[in-house]
């Protein structure tokens, strides 16, 4: 069996990356998936200040070239960047989508759109 390349990655509904640099993933019974993802754009083409196209719960899917099914799709929970050489360099924190279902089961009523992942 032949393994992944980060080359191979590429992500969908999130930050548009030039490349994908480091991808991981993991899942434990009982616990929603989690994954890590490490990209690079030029620095002109978001910066670091604010991330305008990052909202939290935005999903996001993980493709492999040459792949029909996502290799894994959640939602952005946690994204933090830095500029490097004339680069933005951005870590995404990722959580399977089921945990917006325990999310609106806490949910208050009347809450704002957008509030713990209610639409």
């Amino acid at each position: 069996m032949n393994g992944i390349t980060a080359g191979e990655l590429r992500l969908t509904g999130g930050p548009g990356f030039s490349r994908i640099l480091d991808f991981s993933m993991r899942e434990y019974p009982g616990e929603h998936s989690r994954a890590e993802l490490t990209g690079a754009m030029e620095a002109s083409e978001g910066g670091t200040s604010g991330f305008p196209w990052l909202a939290m719960n935005s999903p996001v899917e993980i493709h492999v070239d040459g792949m029909e099914r996502a290799l894994y799709n959640g939602i952005i929970q946690k994204a933090e960047s830095r500029e490097e050489n004339g680069y933005c360099l951005l870590r995404l924190e990722l959580c399977g989508g089921s945990i917006l279902l325990d999310l609106n089961s806490i949910c208050p009523k009347g809450a704002p759109e957008g509030f713990y992942g209610t639409k």
